[in-house]
């Protein structure tokens, strides 16, 4: 799990995934200067109402950057493009610790039961400071929309469902028709 306000809280979601994605493709060394460099100096937190994203995988922006056109601020998120945050960090740098951390230590989401997703949700989305939840499947990417109910039962701020979305695409509308009630509801 990434929680973007780790990064001196001066990264939305989207710019945090391109980062991310450089980190995929720079030497390590390059990287880590690059990165350092970016983020020195003042930042203070970008707008947006605090949203983390959970589901399908994002090899683009293009979803963060319409959620954050759109008033969102993508705090975290815990798809399936890298390490979970949760998993325990590789141990000496030798191939056999790697080898080993990949092949017995870390845990793909497939791997956990319901009530280990739900209990990792509810940690993501307090330590972002996450105000809402979004469960986003791509069109035959089913799979995370049957951990949906525990995660949004288990997380206690609103939570959306987002259920056959185009690749690289979401359906505004419908994320705040799902919200917008548990909102009403919450300040009631």
């Amino acid at each position: 799990m990434r929680h973007f306000w780790r990064l001196g809280s001066a990264l939305t979601g989207g710019e945090a995934l391109r980062w991310y994605a450089a980190g995929t493709a720079m030497p390590p060394r390059a990287y880590a200067d690059t990165l350092t460099a970016a983020l020195t100096g003042e930042f203070t937190r970008p707008e947006g109402r605090p949203l983390f994203v959970t589901g399908s995988t994002h090899d683009t922006t293009d979803v963060y950057d319409a959620l954050e056109g759109d008033g969102w601020l993508v705090v975290g998120d815990d798809h399936d493009w890298g390490d979970g945050g949760d998993q325990p960090p590789v141990g000496e740098a030798t191939l056999e610790a790697l080898t080993d951390h990949y092949t017995r230590e870390v845990v793909p989401g497939t791997a956990r039961t319901p009530k280990q997703i739900a209990a990792a949700a509810r940690g993501a989305v307090t330590r972002s400071g996450a105000a809402h939840l979004l469960t986003y499947c791509r069109q035959y990417d089913d799979a995370h929309r049957w951990d949906h109910p525990a995660r949004a039962a288990a997380v206690g701020v609103p939570a959306a469902l987002l259920r056959d979305q185009p690749y690289a695409g979401l359906d505004l509308p419908a994320l705040t028709a799902q919200l917008a009630p548990q909102e009403a509801q919450m300040t009631r």
